[in-house]
């Protein structure tokens, strides 16, 4: 059945915090707009597929989250290097997600609301990397409305104000922040003790949350006291507590707000968690530490008598540190607490720090009721990058009071990537992400979030990749470009085994591949009297490796033909999902025309053209999507069919700047189906061509083409008279069932200037 996100319940709403909640729609949340086109029959309709299934979330203080599959069931989210110090993630059972750079911390519950960090609520609104963050201010009585530092106003109304900030001013927010966590640090003061903006009383999201506000108990109510002693032994000036109930997490999940010794919370009898954490900073407004506290287990009971528990962060003792083979300094450090409940249910809540800046957790027994799992994610390289270190450690039985870790040689796995770069843009910048995939945690809860070191390299390059198996060695991989991003599926890599993987090898073009684990949604699928057909807009000559997020996204439109009506014509759409289709099998015809920004300085694989030919009748079985992915079209139990949509995969004989010299190009070509975890067409590919064209397409020039049931060779000569230009490309194939596909790649590769 289709996966919907669960309504949760909780029983107390503490003050100035608005508890963790789930709710919106899967239609909401892909942002797919009203029906569009014209239909065959009165009862079919038809919407767009939106350009990327990721989107890059701007939060105040500047920092970036890219959400992949936001509205799937199972989005996954990428913290950028923050600028300024470590962040803190919190995930609740429900998958509402939250980030809170440590620069915002010392302010959260004073002057900034929780819902400022609400990723979730932005990604589902359409507050992009692009797009303005709305806030709503509250001012002091008989306070003048004043803009903070990256706020614009748009309306004032007495002592409240609505403004925006833009991903270019909250750097101004973020970096007035920091000079205020300064200068109370010079003074003596507790970061966050002064105003961040004098008069300012609260500043909170000024979008409507994706969650319910309000709920009605339905359990009895009892007294916890929550108390709280910070680093020097005082009572905090403020402290967040996030308490949960690990019998049933439906019953209660909130966040108690600490500003003095102690705060009461209604609660209903049972097993609790409690997470929280503080930063401290020094006189520049620079993260020194993080302290992390977990209480693992601890009773509220039904009594008249209030139960109590005490989060001291001076048991925060143990610093977390790994120790690899050859010299490394810290660039990563993710600790990630899973915490389940008796029946399954989980919260994540995770510190990420980039540098050397440590953290610190207290010394934690195994879970009595539901279960811990505890991960640590390092990354390390020395002065020169010339290899880096990506491991993780993780335990069930707790958090132990040694929290050294030692990577050893007998653990690590080599991956040689070879980062491919563009032409047209020499010296260009990428990142390269890693993220362990933990088999003990769903992937619903982030065990695949990827994080890259805040250092990136020049491309073209070459990385070699030392990576941990000592949990397991399921590991994914992610390429950022600043203009897009590519992401790899999961794979497990063994211990003392070398492997080599391609990253923007070109051609790069739209289309779909063959994936294994969970994706975020399938492109090409159809259940019952409904079907999606679309494909990604870029892939690169791994089966697995698909677009990630989009800072310029590609321009793109699509039209979608049923036996030859059009039945969606679209801008700005990857593919469209048709619903109420009529019985009976019909051919589609889906055609996809990409661009990229003019702006950008690409020059290769500007413009794609790509035609997939499939049929469909809403009673076809024998390609079941497999468990754990998602299907945007499915409803009810009927069972979602991958569409036999083929696919191309390109490797050129290039250079790692995507460029030739060669008199005589060859290149290896793969034609398939679309297939997730093995399931897909397995109709045998009858034909093949390819053309190439050095003029623009004023004419083309067939290539030897050699091969048979997908598998080609093909070769072509690249005349001296079209040096240091980019040749096009066109490709067509088809299988026995009469499925097809036609791309056409505008500058596929370039060809080296004349000597």
């Amino acid at each position: 059945m289709r996966r919907e996100r669960r309504r949760r319940t909780t029983a107390a709403v503490p003050r100035r915090w608005r508890t963790l909640l789930a709710g919106g729609t899967v239609a909401a949340l892909l942002g797919l707009p009203a029906p569009a086109g014209a239909a065959p029959t009165a009862p079919m309709t038809a919407a767009a597929l939106p350009t990327t299934g990721s989107t890059t979330v701007t939060l105040p203080t500047g920092d970036h989250v890219t959400v992949d599959g936001a509205g799937s069931g199972t989005p996954t989210y990428t913290v950028e290097p923050s600028r300024y110090g470590g962040v803190h993630s919190l995930q609740t059972a429900a998958g509402d997600h939250y980030v809170v750079p440590a620069v915002a911390s010392p302010y959260l519950g004073r002057q900034l609301d929780l819902s400022l960090f609400d990723v979730t609520t932005m990604a589902a609104r359409g507050i992009d990397d692009g797009a303005r963050i709305p806030v709503r201010l509250s001012f002091a009585d008989g306070v003048t409305p004043t803009a903070p530092a990256g706020v614009t106003f748009t309306a004032v109304h007495g002592t409240s104000a609505h403004g925006y900030l833009t991903a270019k001013s909250a750097s101004a927010f973020a970096a007035a922040a920091r000079h205020r966590i300064g200068a109370d640090v010079a003074a003596g003061r507790a970061p966050g003790s002064t105003p961040l903006f004098p008069g300012l009383t609260r500043m909170s999201l000024d979008a409507p949350s994706v969650t319910p506000d309000t709920v009605t108990p339905h359990y009895p109510l009892h007294t916890l006291q929550v108390n709280g002693i910070d680093s020097d032994g005082n009572a905090p000036d403020y402290l967040p507590v996030f308490i949960t109930n690990t019998d049933s997490m439906a019953r209660a999940d909130v966040v108690v707000e600490l500003q003095g010794s102690s705060e009461r919370v209604m609660l209903p009898a049972g097993h609790y968690t409690a997470e929280s954490f503080s930063d401290e900073f020094d006189a520049q407004g620079n993260q020194t530490k993080n302290l992390t506290v977990v209480i693992n287990d601890f009773t509220v009971a039904a009594s008249t008598t209030p139960s109590q528990v005490t989060v001291d962060l001076r048991t925060a003792t143990s610093p977390v540190t790994v120790h690899s083979p050859k010299p490394a300094d810290q660039d990563v450090l993710l600790v990630t607490y899973y915490r389940f409940d008796a029946t399954g249910a989980g919260i994540a809540f995770q510190n990420s720090q980039w540098s050397d800046t440590p953290i610190y957790v207290n010394p934690q027994p195994a879970a009595t009721t539901g279960r811990l799992h505890y991960v640590v994610q390092w990354s390390g390289s020395p002065a020169d990058h010339a290899y880096r270190y990506d491991v993780a450690f993780a335990s069930d039985d707790g958090v132990a009071a040694d929290q050294s870790h030692q990577v050893r040689p007998d653990q690590l796995a080599t991956v040689h990537h070879h980062l491919y770069a563009d032409p047209g843009f020499p010296g260009e910048r990428a990142t390269l992400l890693s993220g362990p995939t933990d088999a003990q945690v769903a992937p619903e809860w982030g065990a695949a979030n990827q994080s890259s070191p805040a250092y990136s390299y020049s491309l073209p390059a070459d990385v070699t990749q030392y990576v941990g198996t000592a949990d397991g060695g399921q590991w994914s991989f992610g390429y950022g470009p600043p203009w897009t991003g590519l992401s790899g599926d999961a794979h497990t890599y063994r211990a003392g085994h070398d492997y080599s993987l391609n990253w923007g090898r070109g051609p790069v073009a739209a289309g779909l591949g063959q994936y294994t684990g969970a994706q975020h949604v399938c492109y090409s699928c159809g259940a019952g009297d409904a079907l999606s057909l679309g494909m990604p807009a870029q892939h690169d000559s791994v089966p697995d490796h698909t677009s990630g997020s989009f800072r310029n996204p590609p321009d793109a439109h699509f039209t979608l033909y049923r036996n030859g009506t059009k039945v969606a014509d679209q801008d700005g759409a990857l593919g469209a999902t048709l619903t109420g289709v009529p019985d009976g099998s019909a051919t589609y015809r889906g055609v996809l025309d990409t661009s990229l920004p003019s702006d950008i300085g690409y020059t290769l694989s500007t413009a794609t053209h790509t035609e997939v030919t499939v049929r469909y009748a809403p009673g076809a079985t024998g390609h079941p999507l497999s468990a754990g992915n998602y299907c945007a079209v499915q409803d009810g139990d009927t069972p979602c069919q991958v569409l036999p949509v083929l696919t191309l995969n390109y490797r050129l004989a290039v250079d790692r700047s995507n460029t030739s010299s060669a008199a005589i190009q060859t290149m290896r070509l793969r034609v398939g189906h679309v297939s997730y975890d093995g399931v897909g067409s397995s109709s045998p590919i009858t034909s093949a061509t390819v053309a190439v064209s050095f003029d623009h397409g004023a004419s083309w020039r067939p290539a030897a083409v050699v091969g048979a049931a997908g598998r080609y060779a093909v070769a072509w000569h690249n005349p001296a008279g079209a040096a240091g230009t980019a040749p096009m490309l066109r490709v067509r194939a088809a299988d026995a069932n009469g499925d097809a596909i036609d791309q056409t790649v505008t500058a596929a590769y370039q060809l080296a200037a004349a000597q």
